[in-house]
């Protein structure tokens, strides 16, 4: 008799089956790619293909790079250092920002996608510390921590599985969460998965910064709509590309011909800037100026030894290219 209660709960159990586990609140984050995670209130963003820049150019040229973007300009020191081991492990990053005068004060995101097996941002000394994971599912977690004291500097970060890593600033922790957490897909600057490296960008935030120190070229680029370039490294040396949208095709080609006469004045000068003006293609595309530059490995050695010592710059500069 005793055993009759268990089997009667037995039964009961075998007829309805376990209980179904109901499913999460919210979904987990999903990206299609990992500029998805870009917010669209950024206006500016830069891809680097860094294993394509280290064949090309050696890893020290990859870590100048990474120690110029925003949010380690704005990181105290446990963070760049977890910035720097971030992006030695990382084979592309994307470096989306809103423009200012100064790295440090600019709002930013950083994606970087690569293998970061065992960096854990806990295990970097920093003031405020960040705080545990916490699980979104699917394999994402997120850190924070209080907010830093410079604007740039990183106050989120996201993580999927071991291969993304999504450092996020104070001001960008509500785009970024609507990015990623809320699946938003609003629409976004993406530069082109073209060359070692491109970039996209909103053209009136650029001509606004660059006014005071540059009014002709902010005239040139005031009418514009949006900019997008791109440059390849390899063993025949570089080769860039830079289109910038217009309204009209008039305006285009009134761009191309201010363009034009402001590469042969600075080309009259001294400097890298000037050696880079020699060599420049400049034309308009339909509604399109459209900017190209070739350099063989030679001219560019010299060009590279130009920006670091300009008295190294002789009177054809990087050479002429036909």
């Amino acid at each position: 008799m005793r055993s009759l209660p268990i089997l009667l709960v037995s039964a009961l159990v075998a007829g309805c089956g376990a209980e179904p586990i109901p499913p999460p609140s919210t979904p987990a984050p999903a990206l299609a790619s990992p500029a998805q995670a870009i917010p669209g209130d950024l206006d500016v963003a830069l891809r680097l293909d860094l294993r394509r820049m280290r064949e090309a150019l050696g890893p020290a040229a990859v870590a100048a790079l990474e120690r110029r973007t925003p949010g380690r300009a704005g990181a105290e020191a446990g963070n760049a250092r977890l910035i720097a081991q971030a992006f030695k492990h990382a084979d592309t990053a994307w470096i989306a920002l809103r423009p200012e005068a100064r790295a440090e004060l600019m709002d930013n995101v950083i994606v970087l996608e690569g293998n970061f097996a065992g960096l854990d941002p806990q295990s970097f000394p920093t003031d405020p510390r960040w705080g545990p994971p916490v699980d979104l599912g699917a394999a994402w977690r997120v850190y924070s921590r209080a907010r830093p004291a410079k604007r740039a500097a990183p106050a989120r970060i996201y993580v999927h599985s071991e291969s993304l890593l999504v450092f996020v600033s104070t001001a960008e922790i509500d785009s970024a969460k609507r990015a990623i957490e809320k699946r938003a897909g609003d629409d976004h600057i993406e530069p082109a998965a073209k060359g070692a490296m491109s970039i996209a960008a909103r053209l009136p935030p650029l001509a606004g910064l660059i006014a005071g120190r540059s009014p002709a070229a902010a005239r040139l680029l005031g009418r514009g709509t949006k900019l997008s370039a791109d440059a390849d490294l390899g063993p025949q040396g570089l080769d860039a590309e830079l289109d910038v949208d217009f309204d009209t095709a008039d305006h285009a080609r009134s761009a191309a011909d201010a363009a034009g006469l402001l590469a042969k004045g600075v080309a009259g000068e001294g400097g890298a800037t000037a050696a880079v003006a020699r060599v420049l293609h400049v034309e308009s595309v339909d509604k399109s100026l459209v900017v190209r530059v070739k350099l063989t490995r030679e001219q560019l050695a010299r060009l590279t030894a130009c920006a670091r010592s300009p008295e190294q710059c002789g009177a054809q500069g990087a050479g002429e290219t036909h």
